[in-house]
């Protein structure tokens, strides 16, 4: 029974692998690879809460966590292609890889699978959809220096805003992206292990989590539903203490109107078990992209959160900032961001950066 348990899902897995493999012989056809990243970094002053005061700093990563990866594609024939990419974030005030000291080379993605009309399949480390709801539907998109809705959802002080939902990618990861029908995609994510603090969980400690999220994207319109759940109910040693179970679900909303483009985003997080047991996040941002002239934009976003249950906190976080745009791949910013959680203090950035992307 264990053995079941612990294979069944990767046996399924296996099986639709099978399926795909079962085409026709394929032929070797043509094939490309392509270096590609981001590369952001930023000067300024910030104050993180409980700080004392401010300090000046010089920091990667203001608009865009900065990366760099290598992917590609071979086609198979009979629409059939093989891809892969790896990609790895990098700090470059500093020329360190990773985005902390610990970081995996290639924890942005590490995959190889198989593409076709029918959607991808994709088996390795991979970005979650869940990640990819909170990014399309907010001003600030993926801004770990400057994003209230990032802030919410991925890092912080204080108990509302822990680090809630865990890394943006999965190792140990098999996802499904369906092909765009009528405006609709379907991505679902399923993984062993859970990569944190401790480093990943190994498949014996029996954690796993899963995600998706149905989106529309078409026209001035993008809205999104995403879910995911991590479940730690079997775990030891250093890892011993988390909590049990976590579930999350995402809404989100953005609609070009032209003069002005608005987004929104409802939350809500519940943790079981372990020291966050019973506490439930509930919250939403609020943002705004203003065209001035050009490639400029005024970004705006204002995002709240209350957690109940174990511990009770309110955050509210703002950020304000422009952005010109010097071609479509090269980015000058200027932003200021304002933190607050009721029981813990306030924080603050101000800093301008340049984003490059290749």
């Amino acid at each position: 029974m264990k053995t079941l348990e612990k294979t069944g899902c990767w046996g399924l897995v296996l099986m639709v692998c099978g399926a795909l493999a079962s085409a026709p012989a394929l032929a070797q056809g043509d094939s490309s690879v392509r270096l590609y990243g981001t590369v952001d970094a930023w000067a300024g002053s910030s104050k993180p809460i409980g700080a004392a005061g401010s300090s000046g700093t010089v920091g990667s990563g203001g608009w865009q966590t900065s990366y760099w990866g290598l992917g590609g594609s071979e086609d198979l024939g009979q629409g059939w292609r093989a891809v892969f990419a790896l990609e790895s974030f990098m700090r470059v005030n500093t020329g360190q890889a990773g985005r902390y000291d610990s970081d995996d080379f290639f924890s942005r993605s590490a995959y190889v699978g198989l593409e076709s009309d029918w959607g991808r399949l994709t088996v390795g480390r991979n970005t979650t959809p869940y990640f990819v709801s909170v990014v399309g539907t907010n001003p600030f998109g993926g801004s770990f220096g400057f994003g209230p809705s990032i802030y919410h959802s991925y890092g912080g002080n204080g108990a509302v805003a822990a680090p809630l939902l865990g890394d943006s990618s999965w190792s140990n990861s098999v996802a499904y992206a369906s092909p765009k029908v009528g405006g609709f995609k379907l991505n679902v994510l399923y993984g062993r292990g859970n990569p944190g603090a401790g480093g990943d969980w190994s498949e014996e400690s029996g954690a796993y989590k899963w995600g998706g999220s149905l989106s529309y994207d078409q026209g001035p319109l993008t809205a999104t539903v995403a879910l995911q759940q991590l479940n730690f109910s079997r775990y030891s040693g250093d890892l011993a203490g988390r909590q049990d179970k976590q579930r999350a679900v995402l809404a989100g909303l953005a609609y070009d109107f032209g003069p002005v483009k608005l987004y929104g985003q409802f939350q809500q997080i519940d943790n079981r078990g372990g020291p966050l047991q019973n506490l439930r996040v509930r919250g939403g941002q609020a943002g705004a992209a203003i065209p001035v002239r050009g490639q400029d934009r005024v970004l705006l976003s204002y995002a709240y959160s209350r957690s109940t249950g174990r511990s009770e906190e309110k955050r509210n976080t703002w950020a304000l900032g422009y952005e010109m745009g010097l071609s479509k791949r090269t980015q000058l910013y200027a932003s200021y961001f304002s933190d607050r959680v009721d029981v813990v203090g306030r924080g603050h950035s101000v800093g301008v950066g340049m984003r490059h992307t290749f």
